[in-house]
């Protein structure tokens, strides 16, 4: 089989996909979509909370509104991840391989496509990671790069579900108490959304602040351990795996400090004393994808599409995987985020 055709290489990028999981997709935005057009239709829910007007039991009943939600339309930029295999690469010994060098030149190429298409699929679900933490933390994304001009997609969330807290308000200040704040909060997505919060994510400097509040001790169930973040596909201790640390009622805590760069720059995925609050069943968060705009991957949607050529001069093969992702809460209102500090 050509190792490099795209049935091969979708092949490999299905199996790499467990190998790659990320934590905010997978538990506020477990389902996909696919367009088979190059924009996404979506449809973001409106709560609906009239009541049924009072008439006499004679008189005609009255046609309400339509408010069950709104569609809406967005041309997802692209995200086109690429590299090439030099023609002395697979020449050389790989890392990890004998000094001596056992593997033929054709095996380290198949080695180096690995690699080179689990970076790729890796790079592109960390972009959607980041947008998904946009998403949690402002109920908007913002869309721009070099080719692409800046896009804001608001997902009209209420104001009020975007807190930062200041001044004698903030966590760690005298006479607050953190856990109390996060009942409230948890109260006001109910109250917004009609859904009920079951997972409360916290970077470290957040939960610090939030475990020493005294009334915590009390109430935080912790006999679950790393048990919840193997379920998940996650192997505790590596670098921005999250953490569970314990359970009130229903509702789950973790702590998540995953970081990613962006030109050259590390940059966190939850600012410092960030807090996000999520029913994640009811906000029922997508992955949506527009139709991959490319004659080889027959115009059809799909997560990622990889693909290869040769350039002749100088001599290389080149990998190429696309992505037009878009990461939506189609409940907006499910979901909250506070700045603690």
């Amino acid at each position: 089989m050509d190792i490099y055709s795209t049935l091969a290489m979708l092949g490999v990028l299905q199996s790499l996909r467990a190998k790659a999981p990320r934590f905010l997709l997978n538990m506020f935005f477990p389902l996909a979509s696919f367009s088979d057009d190059e924009k996404i239709v979506f449809d973001v829910e409106v709560d609906d909370i009239e009541i049924a007007p009072f008439v006499s039991p004679l008189a005609a009943g009255r046609v309400g509104s339509d408010t069950g939600y709104e569609t809406r339309m967005f041309a997802p930029a692209y995200v086109k991840p690429l590299h090439d295999i030099k023609p002395g690469e697979p020449l050389r010994r790989l890392a990890g391989e004998p000094l001596t060098g056992t593997l033929s030149a054709g095996a380290r190429e198949q080695a180096i496509l690995g690699s080179k298409l689990q970076r790729q699929l890796n790079q592109i679900l960390r972009r959607k990671e980041v947008m998904a933490a946009e998403v949690l933390r402002t109920g908007k994304c913002v869309v721009k790069g070099d080719d692409y001009p800046q896009v804001l997609v608001d997902f009209q969330r209420d104001g009020d579900l975007s807190l930062v807290l200041s001044a004698d308000a903030r966590w760690g200040e005298a006479g607050v108490s953190p856990y109390a704040d996060v009942s409230e909060w948890i109260d006001l997505v109910g109250r917004k959304s009609g859904a009920a919060v079951n997972v409360v994510v916290m970077d470290a400097k957040a939960w610090a602040l939030f475990e020493a509040d005294p009334k915590l001790e009390k109430v935080l169930d912790r006999t679950l351990g790393q048990a919840a973040i193997v379920q998940m596909g996650f192997q505790p201790g590596v670098p921005g795996t999250p953490v569970f640390k314990g359970r009130i009622g229903m509702v789950e805590f973790y702590t998540y400090n995953d970081t990613y760069k962006d030109a050259g720059a590390t940059k966190e995925l939850l600012p410092d004393y960030t807090v996000l609050l999520g029913a994640t069943g009811a906000m029922e968060g997508i992955q949506a994808h527009g139709a991959i705009l490319d004659p080889r991957a027959g115009y059809q949607a799909l997560e990622v599409f990889p693909k290869s050529w040769i350039e002749e001069n100088p001599g290389r093969r080149m990998l190429l995987s696309q992505s037009a992702p878009l990461v939506y809460p189609r409940r907006p209102n499910a979901c909250m985020c506070a700045t603690v500090r």
